[in-house]
């Protein structure tokens, strides 16, 4: 195991998982205060959405390209709402919600998209939405969790049969974090990531 700034970072021996076995809940708090949204008029929020949009796009695409019609939609972990953005341009007959557990993004967000509802304010709450969707949104988000096999099982409980997830995580092995300093090596560097997934750790989940 690994004790790195507040966190405590061990691999399973059975599946090679690794993950943050214990962590400070007030540093977490603190961090997401700083590091991401202090308001809903932080500009950086707007900076994001605009930095990343060919991301957004192309993201938006997949999604299309592997499901046309997609009458519901529920992006978990919204963020800056970027995505939601860039697929309601796309296809704005899709009815979209969200999952946020940031207040003050999802006040930035509803400025943005005043059709969007959010059902539940954060990803451990997902057992309560009785709904079915037709394609669920994971982006940049499962690394933030408890327990994310948990919420995966709940995803695939509100996700409809011919339903489709689409989902990212940081590279634990990617070129990026190769080249970056040993700090930054394996996506540690986040102080908020709390799962470090490789290829092979993510089938297995």
């Amino acid at each position: 195991h690994i004790k790195l700034d507040h966190r405590n970072i061990v691999k399973c021996n059975r599946c090679s998982f690794v993950f943050a076995m214990e962590y400070s809940e007030n540093e977490l708090t603190r961090l997401y205060s700083e590091s991401y949204y202090s308001s809903a008029k932080d500009p950086r929020m707007q900076e994001w959405i605009n930095r990343f949009q060919k991301t957004w796009q192309g993201l938006v695409d997949d999604l299309l390209n592997s499901k046309s019609l997609v009458g519901k939609l529920i992006d978990i972990g919204a963020g800056t709402g970027g995505f939601l953005l860039s697929f309601h341009q796309s296809s704005p007959q899709t009815k979209i919600f969200a999952v946020e557990s940031s207040a003050q993004a999802r006040e930035h967000l509803l400025t943005k998209l005043d059709v969007l509802e959010f059902p539940v304010n954060s990803a451990e709450e997902l057992h309560v939405i009785n709904d079915t969707f037709d394609a669920v949104v994971l982006l940049q988000c499962l690394e933030h969790v408890n327990y994310p096999l948990l919420l995966c099982k709940q995803i695939f409980r509100i996700l409809n049969e011919d339903g489709v997830l689409l989902l990212t995580v940081p590279n634990r092995f990617s070129v990026d974090a190769f080249f970056k300093n040993k700090k930054e090596t394996r996506c540690f560097g986040n102080q908020t990531h709390l799962q470090f997934f490789s290829n092979s750790t993510l089938i297995a989940m």
